[in-house]
Formats: C-alpha cells, sequence, structure tokens
C-alpha cells in the first residue's frame, strides 16, 4: 500500500475530509490531494513533504513514522550502486572536489619542470654581443694635427683640462655678448605700443565688435529628465516557492490590479505569521509584458499593521532571478516603495516575508490595489 493509499483511508476511517484536514494542518486542499495521489511535487521538495506527510498522519489520528520510513526508502538509491559504499553522485562530486588540487599540483610542477627552468634560463642569460676590445688611443700633444673630423673629435674629448678651460670662458663671454645685443635692440627699439582695450570714448563701439568681443552664452541643454508614468499590469499570478502559479489563491490573484478599492487578493490563513514554518514566503507576481524601469509601487494592504514584505524585480519569474529592490517591516494599509536606484526589469513581485494577525486569531496577508509607475 503507498503512502497517499494509506493516509487516505486513514483520513476516511477518521471521517474527515480533505477540506477539514487542511483546516486543521493549515496546509492547502490542493496539496493534501496531490499527496493522497503520491504526488509530492506540489509540496516544494523532501523536507516540505515529510513535514507534510507527519502533520496530515497526526491530524487523522495515524503513526507519520512508518509513512516517513516508507517515502525514505523511496528516495534511497538502488541497491546495485551502493557497492563500493557511497553512492555514484557522490563520488562523482568527491572527484569534481579533487579536481582543483590536482591542477593546481600541475600548475605547479610545469613551474618546477627542469625544461622550464632552462628555457627561461637561456632566455633571461642571453648575453649581449661581445664588442672588440678598443685600442688605447694615443696620447696627443696640442701641437698634433688630426687625421680627421672624428679624430679631431676625440682629440678634443681627451685635451688635458688647462685647454679646456679656455674654451668655456669663451663660451660664457660669447653668450655674454649676445645677451647684451638682444638687450639693446629692445631698448633702441622703444617701448611697446599699448593695446586698446576698446573704441575710443565718444564713440559707440559697432555691432560687429561688440559680437566678436564679447564671448557667446554657453548653450542650454534641452533635455529634461523624463518623467515617471503609470505602468499597467498584463497580468497577475499567485507566487510561491516553487514559481508562479505555485501560491495562496491564483484564481484571485487578478483582483489586485482590477482598479477596484473593494476586491483584493489574499493568502492562506496561517496558525503563525511566519507560515506555520512551512514556506519561507508567499507572493503575487505581476507580469509587465516588457521590461521597464520601475521607480516606486503604491501597495494598498489589509488595515491591520505586521506584514513584512519585499519588492523584487527581474527578467526572469523565479525567485532566484528577481532580486529585492525595497522592503517593508510591520507594514499595514497604504504603502509606498521606492527603490534606492531605478530597478528594470518584465517582472515585480510583492513578496509577504511575514503576515499580520486576522480578526480570527490567525495570520493572512491582503493586496487590494497595486500601481507601478516608471518609464517603459
Amino acid at each position: 500500500m503507498s503512502i497517499g493509499e494509506a493516509l487516505m483511508q486513514a483520513r476516511e476511517r477518521a471521517g474527515l475530509t480533505i477540506a477539514q484536514v487542511s483546516q486543521q494542518t493549515r496546509i492547502r486542499a490542493a496539496i493534501i490531494a496531490s499527496i493522497e495521489d503520491d504526488d509530492h511535487g506540489a509540496c516544494g521538495g523532501d523536507f516540505y513533504a515529510r513535514g507534510h506527510i507527519r502533520a496530515i498522519a497526526r491530524a487523522i489520528g495515524t503513526d507519520p513514522e512508518p509513512l516517513i520510513r516508507e517515502f525514505d526508502a523511496q528516495r534511497a538509491p538502488p541497491p546495485g550502486q551502493e557497492e563500493t559504499g557511497t553512492q555514484p553522485a557522490t563520488g562523482w562530486r568527491r572527484r569534481r572536489s579533487a579536481r582543483p588540487g590536482r591542477e593546481a599540483s600541475h600548475l605547479a610542477w610545469e613551474a618546477m619542470r627542469p625544461d622550464r627552468e632552462s628555457s627561461l634560463d637561456d632566455r633571461d642569460s642571453v648575453a649581449p654581443p661581445q664588442q672588440e676590445p678598443q685600442q688605447q688611443k694615443p696620447r696627443r700633444h696640442p701641437g698634433d694635427v688630426a687625421a680627421g673630423p672624428q679624430a679631431g673629435w676625440r682629440n678634443r674629448d681627451a685635451a688635458p683640462t688647462g685647454i679646456r678651460r679656455p674654451i668655456m670662458i669663451s663660451g660664457f663671454l660669447l653668450a655674454l655678448v649676445v645677451a647684451g645685443g638682444l638687450a639693446g635692440y629692445h631698448f633702441l627699439s622703444g617701448p611697446a605700443r599699448p593695446a586698446r582695450a576698446g573704441p575710443p570714448a565718444g564713440r559707440h563701439a559697432s555691432a560687429g565688435s561688440a559680437a566678436s568681443t564679447t564671448p557667446p552664452a554657453p548653450a542650454r541643454s534641452s533635455a529634461a529628465p523624463v518623467a515617471a508614468s503609470p505602468l499597467t499590469a498584463a497580468s497577475a499570478t499567485a507566487f510561491g516557492v516553487p514559481g508562479p502559479g505555485r501560491g495562496d489563491h491564483d484564481d484571485r490573484a487578478s483582483l489586485a490590479i482590477d482598479a477596484s478599492p473593494g476586491t483584493a487578493w489574499r493568502t492562506d490563513w496561517y496558525a503563525t505569521a511566519d507560515f506555520g514554518h512551512l514556506y519561507r514566503g508567499t507572493g503575487l507576481l505581476l507580469d509587465l509584458g516588457k521590461p521597464a524601469v520601475i521607480t516606486s509601487a503604491r501597495i494598498a494592504l489589509g488595515a491591520v499593521r505586521g506584514a513584512s514584505l519585499q519588492l523584487r524585480v527581474g527578467d526572469s519569474p523565479s525567485l532566484a532571478a528577481l532580486r529585492p529592490v525595497a522592503s517593508a517591516a510591520g507594514a499595514g494599509g497604504a504603502l509606498r516603495l521606492s527603490p534606492t536606484a531605478p530597478a528594470r526589469g518584465r517582472y515585480v513581485l510583492i513578496w509577504f516575508t511575514r503576515l499580520p494577525p486576522d480578526p480570527a486569531g490567525t495570520f493572512r496577508g491582503y493586496v487590494y490595489d497595486v500601481r507601478l509607475s516608471g518609464r517603459s
């Protein structure tokens, strides 16, 4: 007998309906029906499936432990894959984890290869071409005659200090003579004429001269920042941890964008504010139909305060791809969320991470209206 059949028979013996079990366990009736059909895909993972099986079994008065052992046995790998004591997937992961070490060792060996060192040493130790030893130049006396221009240059370089000093003094005197000649030329030519600062007194400057002397005013940019405008959502869907359409009351999701303040999308009711320790959150996903820049969101919540929620934006309808851009805690009534920087994406998710209390003593969230602003 399968797990679902055992739960269904125990529920029927207890005289309970799926709706009554859902009310006691705070688990949606659709999930309970799927578990009785041995379909655990709606649970969101094995961890949540075990929790649902335990909660349902306790509510209908049966022992959950045999069912949990049967569930774990169904998830165990076939016996033929445990010959080495480890599952093939685990061994593969161990081999993959050992690969970086082998690659590092391989790189270290490549760096320490003798032929690599020798090649580097050969490249770095290339000796410059040897120059032929220069013959010692004969010492020349001031009276010697050079054999050519190059020889004369070498002769000057090899001249004694006593001969170089008169040459330096002669160059200094020549520089003084040139400087004195330039100074005399400027003195004899007279002072420079003062530049005309403007038209003479008593006369008005012509329009042409005014236009040429007056710098043009800097051109002002006519481009103005684009103002935000209302953005219309093409559709709305209840969003759960597994993805869109897997949240609370998907049939009422469109009531949050129908521009009617009297209708609202609401979550399921839970025994605690953190969803009875069953989920990380629940929310409402808006599809704009095409990417847009979101600058603000006005959300009409229920009158009771205490909701914690995030505004998430992205181009893919998955929780990992929708990044948080704004958040609020202890919220209620009219709420306005504005990202610190304009966020671009096609999808906007209102994600509840904590629910406010309701008059019945449980916890439930409401969204009466959502209005987005930005640029498409």
